[in-house]
């Protein structure tokens, strides 16, 4: 019978995990109900120009969370034209 040791040992080395452990300790994952999502999105529906577009603030909220879609909404509405703002702030989050 092989030690745990001799098992990890590979594992361990092997690029591929380290590259997919890298990975995802980057992504913040946080659980969003479907239920919470409607309601982010309902109450920031002011800063949806066009609601063919709410794919894109659904997506864009399940990839960056709560706590940064929050951030910029607030963050967009200080400006001059807050809908456009908020769609280019969430463009930008991404790229950070």
């Amino acid at each position: 019978m092989e030690s745990s040791k001799e098992i990890l040992t590979p594992i361990a080395n092997s690029k591929k995990l380290i590259t997919s452990i890298a990975y995802r300790d980057s992504i913040k994952i946080e659980k969003i109900s479907s239920y919470e999502a409607d309601e982010l999105i309902k109450a920031n529906n002011h800063l949806i120009s066009d609601l063919k577009y709410k794919p894109f603030f659904y997506k864009k909220l399940y990839s960056i969370g709560k706590a940064a879609f929050i951030m910029l909404a607030r963050r967009a509405e200080e400006g001059k034209v807050p809908a456009a703002l908020f769609v280019h702030l969430l463009r930008e989050y991404d790229k950070q």
